[in-house]
């Protein structure tokens, strides 16, 4: 992720055809999911793609000061737009600032919308199941209704047009103009049936006959649901492939399911994919937030311990924070970096969640602040060490007093070692 500064500039294309039902589309469909605060970004920026020429430049902080939105909220409030496919961000990186395009997609129609399993799956996240059927009521067509016979007219009772004439000849050829049209941009989670298939053919000498369009449905609308990839998916399947069973019906679909469950007992430590926060700095901390915005935060404890599987203990207090804290995935990587090297590489579920709960009480939502923060405590705290004389009382009561409530539980060797990773901050900030 770019560090967007106030001075970069920026435009907004709207590609395609977006059209003043759509709003409802937004608000009804959309909203449930991203929330208002995206949705007022959608509008904002669809307001002035009509309002601006293309070419027309501003700078981000008059869109902050428009919207009264901190930096670091707007970019997370972008991401969302992005991610359902309703903006494109591009970047042209200058000297002295850089220069954002956004591209404006129009929202799926209903349509598409209730029948891709992944949006709707979000909003029966967001509003439940009986809210859900009851908006999906409101799109649905009234075709029962006894109209009586059908007196429409066909084209050739109205229209009789001499086809060779040379109207027709120049319609009928490519023009090679871009004529305007309404686009949708597609989510990126959307399943790839051929991309599975052979990987399934690669890894295993099962037939693509055996998968019928209704069992490549049913794996598509579960491997989408559960944020399985078509790699992984590919790879349960196989696990899931029966010879003995009859023709048809060789993939256990029943085991194949529990297989993608068990895949999302964790489902806020998927890995995600994320942009790379850009410091000029080839220092150990440049490196290290590479790494924490590019992993999720499964695999980041992975590394930090020698690339074994974390335990299902520590898995449990991340998960827990992710869902009960609201917190980003690159924001978590740092408190785990934080608390894994002032705790003797101990990820202690009190000391854990006191850091963290401090971190979404400051709403930090970025790696690098989320880093500056916890140098800011690594500092404080250096300043309070507990007396070897003090009473367990009076350490308790320093703790109350101490405005950051967050202390080391032990020292640690790793301790100086962040502190001259932390020290590369002074140089970015």
């Amino acid at each position: 992720m770019l560090l967007l500064s106030n001075s970069d500039l920026y435009r907004v294309n709207k590609v395609g055809l977006i059209a003043d039902y759509d709003r409802k589309a937004i608000f009804d469909l959309y909203q449930p999911i991203v929330g208002y605060i995206a949705v007022s970004i959608y509008m904002t920026f669809w307001t002035e793609a009509e309002n601006f020429p293309v070419g027309y430049f501003k700078t981000h902080q008059l869109l902050m000061q428009k919207t009264h939105l901190p930096t670091g909220l707007f970019i997370e409030e972008r991401k969302k737009l992005e991610a359902l496919g309703l903006l494109k961000t591009f970047c042209i990186k200058d000297k002295d600032y850089n220069v954002y395009t956004y591209d404006l997609y129009a929202p799926k129609t209903p349509s598409k919308f209730f029948s891709n399993p992944l949006l709707y799956g979000l909003l029966l996240e967001a509003i439940g199941d009986q809210a859900a059927q009851k908006l999906k009521i409101v799109y649905l067509q009234n075709e029962n209704q006894d109209k009586g016979k059908e007196i429409s007219k066909h084209f050739a009772e109205v229209y009789n047009p001499d086809l060779n004439a040379s109207a027709f000849a120049t319609t009928f050829s490519p023009t090679g103009d871009n004529i305007l049209d309404r686009l949708q941009s597609h989510v990126d989670s959307e399943f790839n049936y051929a991309t599975f298939v052979k990987m399934v053919e690669q890894n295993a000498q099962i037939s693509s006959a055996n998968f019928t369009k209704t069992i490549l449905k049913e794996i598509s609308r579960l491997a989408t649901l559960y944020g399985i990839n078509e790699e992984n998916a590919a790879l349960y399947t196989i696990d899931c492939y029966d010879a003995t069973r009859p023709s048809g019906n060789k993939i256990d679909m029943d085991k194949l399911k529990r297989r993608f469950q068990d895949d999302n007992k964790f489902p806020n430590l998927r890995p995600i994919q994320s942009e790379k926060t850009t410091i000029s700095s080839k220092s150990q901390l440049a490196a290290k937030i590479n790494l924490m915005e590019s992993v999720s935060p499964k695999d980041y404890l992975r590394i930090k311990q020698n690339n074994t599987q974390p335990v299902a203990a520590d898995l449990k207090i991340i998960d827990d924070i992710s869902l009960n804290l609201r917190l980003p995935n690159n924001v978590i990587n740092a408190i785990i970096d934080y608390v894994l090297a002032k705790n003797k590489n101990v990820l202690s579920r009190a000391y854990t969640e006191k850091v963290a709960a401090s971190i979404a009480r400051e709403n930090i939502l970025t790696t690098y602040d989320a880093m500056i923060y916890l140098k800011e405590i690594n500092a404080a705290n250096k300043f309070k060490k507990p007396g070897k004389n003090q009473t367990k009382n009076q350490k308790e009561e320093e703790n109350v007093e101490n405005n950051t409530d967050i202390k080391e539980e032990n020292n640690s060797a790793n301790d100086d070692n962040w502190d001259d990773i932390l020290s590369d901050l002074d140089d970015n900030e």
